[in-house]
């Protein structure tokens, strides 16, 4: 068959098989093609084989500089997708001249002037980051809805995702929730375990532990990681099932293998105290640096304290780097410890 698209005049009839190569991860069978394609000056093909480029599909070298090359070839005869591309290549400071937060946006607005729901997500998430331009979570609220209304049915998970994070961030959890919903319906899947985290501490529901419980386990079933610490957390305080210490250990090492912070530090506390496990102030230590690492702010203070006076590991100037970190902690407790802490140590 393929013999006879090779000899076919019709471009897209190959790009097309060329996408069949792709989607069934043969990505070698894709590569000929593409690069005939992008020779001929098809923008498709040129965007595709950038993304080869860029990420070293079928065996190439990664080659950031000719990805932006192809995506820039694509993107000026209007293909959309690569000017997404082309927004992302800018934004990830892998090129040479490192970030460019102007350049991702004009290429993302050209795509959202061609009505490309990804777009507008993309100058939703700058917005509500402060990327580029001015934080704004009102223009990034519309431009996800935007995304939503014109997305096909089987699209419009990610920004049900994204409306429901704004909705939650911004202290609307009963209409978070509903979004949430649309999202998980959607297979989202992530989406699983931010329910289960309005149902726990956010909404007034019926059972709404058993109910919290319920959603991180369907996560969990869905291969969601993040769902594991969450687990962990309903097994060692009853959270809508019975405490059960070895299933909330257990939970919790599959969470620190993927490297949640918060899993490591209840799970080091766990070691330091001796609950489900034998006392351990090493492997507690090593948790609580692991985590505060990771920018955990309640495992650096735990770990503050064993360098603290009178602490396992005494060490007043370790002390004072860890509690300068606090001091500029979101937390009003922690930071106001840190800061009486600090005073003692002139």
């Amino acid at each position: 068959m393929i013999d006879t698209y090779w000899r076919s005049d019709d471009n897209d009839a190959l790009f097309e098989l060329a996408k069949k190569y792709d989607d069934a991860d043969e990505d070698e069978k894709a590569l000929p093609i593409l690069e005939k394609l992008a020779e001929k000056g098809h923008a498709m093909a040129q965007s595709y084989l950038g993304m080869y480029y860029e990420c070293g599909f079928a065996g190439l070298e990664v080659n950031i500089e000719k990805a932006l090359d192809l995506y820039l070839r694509s993107a000026e005869q209007g293909c959309a997708d690569a000017m997404i591309n082309l927004g992302d290549l800018y934004l990830s400071g892998n090129l040479s001249s490192g970030i460019s937060y102007d350049k991702a946006i004009e290429w993302y607005e050209k795509a959202r002037e061609l009505g490309l729901p990804d777009a507008f997500i993309a100058i939703g998430n700058l917005y509500r980051d402060g990327h580029g331009c001015e934080k704004d979570l009102q223009k990034a609220y519309d431009c996800f809805c935007d995304a939503f209304e014109i997305a096909d049915e089987a699209d419009k998970g990610s920004p049900s995702f994204l409306i429901g994070c704004l909705l939650e961030e911004t202290e609307q959890y009963e209409e978070a929730f509903e979004y949430y919903e649309q999202a998980a319906s959607f297979g989202i899947d992530e989406a699983l375990v931010r329910l289960g985290v309005l149902c726990h501490f956010f909404l007034d529901v019926e059972n709404n532990e058993n109910r919290a419980f319920d959603f991180f386990m369907q996560a969990y079933d869905k291969g969601v990681k993040s769902a594991a610490r969450w687990l962990g957390d309903a097994y060692l305080y009853g959270y809508g099932i019975e405490e059960n210490d070895d299933k909330a250990i257990q939970y919790y090492e599959e969470a620190t293998e993927n490297g949640d912070a918060c899993a490591m530090e209840e799970l080091g506390r766990m070691y330091l105290d001796g609950i489900g496990c034998e006392k351990s102030w090493i492997k507690a230590y090593d948790l609580f640096n692991k985590a505060s690492e990771l920018g955990n702010d309640d495992a650096l203070e735990a770990l503050s304290y064993f360098y603290d006076e009178g602490g396992v590991l005494e060490n007043k100037d370790e002390l004072r780097k860890c509690l300068l970190v606090l001091e500029k902690s979101e937390d009003d407790f922690l930071r106001n410890q840190a800061k009486m802490r600090l005073e003692r140590l002139k």
